[in-house]
């Protein structure tokens, strides 16, 4: 993600949003994180935050510039109150790793949200296994913290879809999984919960940078799978991570369905991994995921518009996790592509020779993969007869 200048008031793994705390404060210093002072930028005015053409000419690689970059982040930030340490949201932890007699599929080692938790995180992590950071979107929440949608009034759903994911990621593979919980501002406006996502995402940014220091996890081996507006948080999750860790990016992005609302000009893009595979599958007649093309490889399934047995926009913009979970072992979901390039309006994916078998869009995509590709599926296709 470009065209940015976040303002980062960086504390070595968090933000500090309110500098007014008061000095008897518990301090990071006691788990051995030296405290980086507040550095203040000016507010930026300009309103230019375009991200290029239509579908190519904003994946033009370019060297990252701050002084040229653009985003008007400190409002954002002067709304949010941490306490020091705080990372801004939940990290559960899990492992498949055998732990008294139990397999951790379905219940978090740990669930870190302070600093003091970060050498635990640490601990359970090998660095020459994968580490996946899954991330729910608006109104989505984490299966395992029972207490969040106990009040009548929470709009909160719990994304058993991505709990499910994780399940599968550690049935197959040694690996570790990190559910990132933001469910208490994720449940407010959606205007309020995309402004928040940045100062989220650039704590997530300082965790990894802290864990690669540490020596517990290779930045290439960091596969962040997101949905909706948790897939667009990963391009300022990328974006911060770059700023701290001099032009670094992580393994590969997977943007399930990514949000449209409030990202027609600043969006994850391919520049913000070393691979990123994009599903679309709600560019219909509301189109809440994003229609553009947008990574390395963009598959559309039905041609990202409605779904098998999906009577509306929500469901179709659902079903991406689920096509993503089934890919992971059972279902090959076979692609074909358009070599000549594609065009693509609400509804439609146009061609003029699409070419079969190209690819697999999911799990096992290959990131030799380049292009606009499509999937055609019946009912019977999404679970593959299983």
């Amino acid at each position: 993600m470009r065209n940015f200048v976040p303002l980062i008031l960086a504390v070595s793994g968090v933000f500090l949003f309110d500098q007014g705390h008061s000095s008897n404060q518990d301090s990071p210093e006691s788990s051995g994180i030296v405290v980086t002072p507040p550095v203040n930028i000016e507010d930026d005015t300009s309103s230019s935050r375009s991200r290029g053409g239509y579908i190519t000419s904003k994946h033009s690689n370019q060297d990252l510039d701050l002084s040229s970059e653009a985003i008007r982040l400190k409002d954002r930030l002067n709304r949010t109150k941490r306490s020091w340490g705080d990372m801004g949201a939940s990290y559960e932890v899990y492992t498949n790793r055998e732990r008294n007699g139990t397999s951790g599929y379905y219940f978090p080692a740990i669930i870190a949200r302070y600093l003091d938790d970060i050498p635990s995180i640490s601990a359970l992590l090998n660095p020459d296994q994968k580490l996946y950071l899954l991330v729910h979107g608006w109104l989505g929440s984490s299966t395992s913290l029972s207490n969040i949608s106990n009040s009548p009034s929470s709009r909160l759903v719990k994304d058993e879809e991505l709990a499910q994911i994780k399940n599968e990621l550690l049935r197959v593979e040694n690996a570790t999984v990190i559910v990132v919980d933001w469910s208490e501002k994720a449940e407010d406006t959606y205007s309020v919960a995309r402004n928040y996502s940045s100062p989220m995402a650039f704590g997530m940014a300082w965790l990894v940078k802290i864990l690669v220091e540490a020596g517990a996890l290779q930045v290439s081996k960091v596969h962040y799978i997101g949905h909706g507006l948790g897939a667009q948080v990963a391009g300022y999750f990328a974006l911060g991570l770059k700023l701290i860790m001099n032009g670094q990016k992580i393994g590969r992005i997977t943007g399930l369905d990514p949000d449209n609302e409030g990202f027609e000009d600043e969006r994850l893009d391919r520049d913000d991994a070393d691979f990123l595979d994009v599903i679309h599958t709600s560019n219909g007649v509301y189109e809440l995921g994003m229609r553009e093309p947008m990574g390395h490889v963009d598959f559309y399934p039905n041609r990202g518009g409605d779904q098998p047995r999906c009577f509306s926009a929500a469901c179709s913009h659902k079903i991406a996790k689920i096509y993503y979970r089934k890919s992971i072992e059972k279902c090959t979901y076979s692609s074909g592509c358009c070599p000549s390039g594609a065009y693509i309006s609400s509804r439609k994916l146009y061609c003029r020779s699409w070419r079969t078998y190209c690819g697999r869009m999911g799990h096992h995509a290959s990131s030799d993969l380049r292009g606009v590709h499509h999937v055609e599926l019946k009912w019977h296709h999404i679970h593959c007869g299983v």
